[in-house]
């Protein structure tokens, strides 16, 4: 075989190498492990105070090929102690708002019920370079954090 013949041979069998590359590597899908865990959520977001309890997930776009910074995303539902949750209604002021879809791990956490939020609740949790899109049950002690940085 001549070199003539080896370049589009080789370039053929690079191009379907590649093919078969996992897509699941490269994704930013959330893994569907769900935490129960404090400590990171109250440290990141200090607002929530000693929660009564929490539910979530985090996921980033590190296994992709492409270059450049790594992209975190948080999506939690917390369940607020009702002081904190009226406090929060005192001091932002909130609209009638639903939120986005969650990821499906934590659809089951979060309850359909109506929900407040407002440009100063996100700026609040929007600290640290993170981007915060927060819903508060209206009537209730249940908040939703949907943030990337």
């Amino acid at each position: 075989m001549t070199a003539r013949q080896l370049v589009p041979l080789l370039a053929a069998m690079l191009l379907a190498a590649m093919g078969c590359s996992s897509p699941a590597s490269e994704s930013s899908e959330p893994s569907a492990e769900v935490r129960h865990d404090q400590e990171p959520l109250t440290k990141r977001f200090p607002l929530i105070d000693e929660p009564v309890s929490v539910s979530w997930i985090t996921w980033n776009n590190e296994g992709g090929r492409v270059p450049g910074p790594t992209t975190y995303w948080i999506q939690a539902v917390v369940e607020l102690r009702p002081e904190i949750a009226d406090e929060m209604r005192s001091t932002f002021k909130l609209s009638s708002s639903q939120p986005k879809p969650f990821e499906p791990a934590l659809e089951s956490s979060v309850p359909s019920v109506s929900y407040v939020s407002g440009p100063e609740i996100n700026s609040a949790f929007s600290v640290n370079g993170w981007k915060s899109s927060v819903y508060l049950q209206a009537d209730g002690q249940t908040l939703l954090i949907d943030t990337v940085d």
